[in-house]
């Protein structure tokens, strides 16, 4: 796969996006009494600007760390590993979640279930590439997607 040098952010916010959306804390917090996932999505949104901030700069720094070819091959086998993980979650274990920061990102509700994180990932990316493309406006609520 051949990349542009526009595209060489795109790819970075979608293996962050991927790595973010590791289900392995919500598995942890869904067997935690509900109180738990509340307290720490209350801290975490407590610290929404610091988090933006390393956020930016991660992503910054990513591109320094994993070139284009890095980048790519990184993205598959990310993306192949969620697709195996997924494959192998019960409907129980997908209907299971917890409480999620909802000042970091407009894609996450206050209670988001496994089969929700599966799916951010991909939310995210459609919403920043329809921001990305001329000619088709982007819609002013992610909340509604």
């Amino acid at each position: 796969m051949s990349i542009r040098p526009g595209e060489q952010r795109t790819l970075e916010a979608i293996e962050a996006q991927l790595s973010r959306s590791d289900p392995r804390l919500a598995r942890m917090f869904a067997r935690l009494p509900v109180g738990a996932s509340r307290v720490f999505a209350g801290l975490l949104d407590e610290g929404t600007g610091p988090f933006h901030w390393v956020n930016y700069v991660g992503s910054c720094a990513g591109a320094r760390v994993f070139p284009r070819r890095r980048m790519v091959a990184k993205l598959d086998q990310v993306t192949m590993a969620l697709e195996r993980k997924l494959r192998a979650e019960t409907d129980a274990r997908l209907r299971s979640g917890m409480r999620y920061p909802v000042r970091w990102d407009p894609f996450f509700k206050d209670f988001m279930t496994l089969a929700d994180l599966y799916h951010y990932p991909t939310q995210h990316f459609e919403f920043h590439a329809r921001q990305l493309t001329l000619g088709q406006p982007a819609p002013h609520e992610a909340r509604d997607g």
